[in-house]
């Protein structure tokens, strides 16, 4: 986050915008500037401004919801939504403060979205991120068995595996492994799933093929478990 040293610049900036200041601009004599900010319920842009002469706050965004930050398990104020879940992509990524569309428009349709820097995620320390190759869970790509996952890589993946997914989370070629991957995949934990699921996957996704979505929601069906599935034309 950038902070203004010079008080009077500082207060311009605030009346533009309540989000997170990130990145200036200006011309040889600092005379004009362009600031763009990091907001939760404005995509964003860059503002043009002149410290000494200020500028009219913008509107504020329309219907969007704000994006608080939440330690553990604190969701206080909306227990009475129904809630969605949002796990960022990865491993080694992670979820940040700011404007996420997806989010906007289940916020939109009357659902509180969750979105937590799980296990794995990045920037917690080295700890933190490779703790997550202990566990796996059913996330926003799909993948629900973890040695499928795997060996079915396309060629282009492959030389990949070996430095990152064949160290921390396993090598299905090796029969030991393969079974504590099964052992951790969500699809060997379809019981655990009780409320009605809807997954979404791309048609044409060449690394999260479709069977690893479609055997869960055969799974869940089995058990008597309401699944809906939504498959898109992109990955």
């Amino acid at each position: 986050m950038i902070h203004a040293l010079d008080p009077h610049f500082a207060a311009v900036l605030e009346k533009l915008s309540d989000g997170d200041l990130a990145a200036l601009s200006s011309d040889e004599r600092g005379q004009r500037w362009v600031a763009a900010f990091t907001h939760d319920r404005d995509p964003g842009g860059h503002l043009p401004l002149r410290p000494h002469h200020g500028r009219e706050p913008p509107a504020p965004p329309g219907e969007a919801a704000p994006r608080p930050r939440v330690a553990g398990a604190d969701a206080t104020g909306v227990d009475h939504l129904p809630r969605r879940p949002d796990a960022a992509g990865g491993p080694w990524t992670r979820d940040s403060w700011g404007y996420h569309p997806a989010a906007q428009l289940s916020a939109n349709r009357g659902c509180a979205v969750l979105q937590v820097n799980f296990r794995g995620s990045t920037a917690y320390g080295k700890a933190f991120t490779r703790a997550v190759f202990a566990a796996a869970a059913v996330d926003v790509v799909g993948i629900s068995d973890l040695a499928n996952f795997v060996r079915g890589q396309p060629d282009f993946v492959k030389p990949m595996l070996a430095y990152n997914w064949f160290t921390y989370v396993g090598d299905p070629a090796d029969p030991e492994q393969e079974a504590d991957m099964l052992a951790r995949s969500p699809i060997s934990r379809v019981d655990r799933i009780r409320t009605p699921l809807m997954v979404v996957h791309g048609a044409n996704d060449a690394r999260v093929v479709l069977a690893e979505s479609d055997q869960l929601v055969e799974a869940l069906r089995v058990r008597g478990t309401k699944a809906t599935r939504s498959r898109t034309r992109r990955t």
